[in-house]
């Protein structure tokens, strides 16, 4: 009839790949596995337009402000159900982790990461939010503004908003030392929930050659006496799973600088120093769960220089690691080698679909 679909309406073609359950393990501590072609280019596209449509992706806007233009938004359990690429997804989650859905544990976020413009960014989240925007300079030599300029967008309660990595999303000055920080913040995923066992990270998008926007684990691959390991390991002990970069004029504890320093060395050293080993053997790599044998292409490590694994976004491609420290199939302790960083977009959109998987619990539908 005229005016009316002549079918039913077509569902984004799914990826294949993964009903093998075929996946590269390219570290052992922490343990992580790469699965290529996890969804495919439909399901990515139908997953951003899914984040785009929820309200709080334009609320949560203003964590990362002056440094990247970040939001992101939680899919609730009734989307991830009654969303048939949703559904599908988490399926295929289910299989490679071993660890069924937990509808009352279970985070899942989808994020957008785009470059900070200064000229631009400001201005297009004040239109978003419908927040007045100061025409005043954020120059450091400039007069100080008054406490609610907050880098000329709305602040937010950072006590009361977070998002499910447990972020605070609050705005950062845009000052110029912002943008030479290749780190967004280093964190370890427990931060937010103890019990989570392991995450899956399922990249949307490709970024240009330029764009940076890696996935980082400083820690991969250390020794048990590796500086930064330990002090993760302190860190963790007491009770601290994130670490920010300090805003102007704020002082941070000595040795979360001194983490994040270290880690941003770590970061160039791994990605300009590394050879570019792509499809040969890993070292770390001591058993697989299929029958590939070669480091993806876009994992880069320099075990020679010092540890550290980067992991390049390619569209489709997923990253399962875990948190904790397994002795006969029982976790046993906090990972420090799973803390990681989300790099700096310098280029492009980074999106970015992440399941938090809470540990095994036989009670769990």
């Amino acid at each position: 009839m005229s005016g009316e679909e002549s079918g039913p309406r077509k569902r984004p073609r799914t990826s294949n790949n993964l009903r093998q359950n075929r996946g590269i393990i390219i570290s052992t501590s922490p343990r992580i596995e790469v699965f290529e072609s996890f969804a495919s280019p439909e399901e990515c596209e139908h997953l951003k337009q899914l984040a785009q449509a929820q309200e709080e992706f334009s609320l949560n806007a203003l964590q990362y402000a002056g440094l990247v233009d970040y939001r992101s938004a939680n899919i609730d359990v009734e989307l991830r159900k009654s969303d048939p690429v949703m559904a599908s997804i988490e399926l295929r989650t289910t299989a490679i982790s071993g660890l069924a859905a937990h509808n009352a544990g279970d985070d899942v976020m989808i994020a957008r990461t785009n470059p900070w413009d200064h000229e631009s960014s400001a201005k297009r989240i004040r239109r978003e939010l419908q927040a007045p925007l100061m025409e005043t300079s954020v120059h450091p030599d400039s007069e100080k503004q008054p406490e609610s300029y907050n880098g000329g967008v709305r602040a937010v309660d950072s006590d009361e908003e977070l998002d499910s990595e447990g972020f605070a999303l609050r705005p950062r000055e845009a000052v110029e030392v912002q943008q030479q920080r290749a780190l967004m913040n280093l964190h370890h995923d427990h931060n937010n929930n103890t019990n989570r066992s392991c995450t899956l990270m399922l990249y949307l998008s490709d970024l240009p050659a330029d764009g940076c926007g890696e996935t980082f684990f400083p820690a991969a691959s250390a020794p048990v006496e590796d500086s930064l390991l330990s002090s993760l390991s302190l860190m963790q002990s007491s009770g601290r799973y994130i670490v920010q970069h300090s805003d102007p004029g704020e002082e941070l504890p000595r040795d979360e600088v001194a983490v994040m320093r270290e880690s941003e060395e770590r970061y160039t050293v791994v990605k300009f120093c590394s050879p570019q080993s792509y499809g040969t053997e890993s070292p770390d790599c001591g058993e697989r769960s299929g029958t590939d044998t070669a480091v993806p292409e876009g994992v880069l490590q320099c075990p020679e220089e010092c540890p550290g694994m980067l992991l390049v976004p390619k569209q489709g491609r997923a990253v399962l690691f875990y948190h904790a420290i397994r002795d006969g199939g029982e976790e046993a302790a906090t990972s420090g080698h799973a803390w990681h960083a989300p790099c700096v977009v310098r280029n492009g959109s980074k999106w970015l679909l992440t399941f938090f998987k809470e540990g095994v619990d036989k009670k769990s539908t």
